[in-house]
């Protein structure tokens, strides 16, 4: 209807609308990690950071396809995003590292950034913050320690240790 109209505005939000849907869609259950796994959807994430912000990214992922169910791979892929989003928000990094390394029974998940890092205090806003409880609901639903190291100035580890 926007295009029988013949307005550009009209059409231009329209189509950035529709855009912008489709975005959330395939976010919300990304199809990579249905087809690929998560070791391959994770990566895909942090190629989409690298080429896609002025931040320098580097990555060690070792194959996790086989440790963790869907629900997990799931979990897992959402609390690297949900930190990456952090970190192109508000950290004000020059550059990122994720590693997924196994060791004996546990998979050892870090998000470091050199960005201007926070107050990681119980009392503080970003303690307290949506994101904050999602990402620690979302380690308690997969039996993982959850910490997050930051101080102003300094940068900011998170560190994940998911036993297997």
């Amino acid at each position: 209807q926007t295009k029988s109209k013949n307005d550009a505005e009209m059409e231009f939000l329209a189509n950035n609308t529709l855009e912008e849907i489709r975005s959330i869609s395939r976010a919300l259950h990304p199809a990579t990690l249905e087809r690929l796994g998560v070791t391959t959807a994770i990566q895909s994430l942090v190629n989409e950071v690298d080429e896609h912000s002025d931040i320098f990214v580097t990555s060690e992922l070792d194959n996790i396809d086989e440790i963790f169910n869907k629900d997990a791979g799931l979990h897992l892929y959402r609390i690297i995003q949900e930190a990456l989003n952090n970190i192109l928000k508000h950290s004000q990094a020059k550059a990122t590292t994720i590693s997924i390394v196994k060791h004996n029974e546990e998979v050892l998940v870090t998000v470091s950034d050199n960005g201007k890092g926070f107050d990681v205090s119980v009392e503080s806003e970003y303690y307290n913050s949506l994101g904050m409880k999602t990402l620690l609901e979302r380690s308690k639903m997969m039996g993982a320690h959850f910490k997050i190291d930051s101080k102003p100035n300094h940068g900011t580890v998170l560190s994940l240790v998911v036993p297997i």
